[in-house]
């Protein structure tokens, strides 16, 4: 559940977050390091985190029971993070409790999140870069700009984070 929700937030990629450790994070900061090593476009990225995802990202360390990792395995896996199956297997089980999210998946809430941020009124490309998606659209603008948006991508995150927590509270 947490781990579907700070998705959903915050518009990552499955395995990033999934296999993410705690030195990445500061949460008085409020940031999450990711390296370029561990980042799909092989470019780091610092996340701005919004207080909810500050809130789910302290419960999960409680629940993690002093594991390196923000989401460890909980079985003996091949490896010490929780996998994509896990994950997938707990969205498998919403799809049968809740009607009308048949085409549920990980890869949606990311499609969610772009979507949302852009109702919310978010700038193209501070939401394209909330997703960690590089700016080639942009053409020269992109090549010459070298802004990270961070305030402005913190600012959106929070509008989302909102949202979200309003719709959590209304269930």
């Amino acid at each position: 559940d947490l781990a579907f929700r700070l998705l959903l937030l915050l518009g990552g990629r499955k395995m990033e977050l999934l296999s993410a450790t705690w030195d990445e994070f500061d949460l008085q900061q409020q940031t999450w390091t990711l390296q370029p090593e561990r980042a799909k476009t092989g470019r780091g990225i610092v996340i701005p985190l919004p207080e909810q995802a500050i809130i789910w990202l302290k419960e999960a360390k409680y629940l993690g029971c002093g594991s390196d990792y923000v989401f460890p395995a909980i079985s003996r896996q091949t490896k010490p993070h929780m996998g994509q199956t896990t994950l997938n297997a707990a969205i498998q089980k919403l799809r049968a409790k809740v009607d009308g999210i048949e085409q549920l998946n990980v890869h949606a809430l990311r499609h969610t999140a772009r979507t949302h941020l852009a109702a919310l009124g978010v700038q193209q490309e501070v939401a394209e870069l909330i997703l960690n998606h590089t700016l080639k659209s942009q053409g020269i603008v992109a090549v010459y700009n070298h802004h990270d948006f961070f305030d402005e991508r913190k600012a959106a995150l929070t509008k989302w984070a909102d949202l979200i927590t309003s719709l959590l509270n209304h269930q």
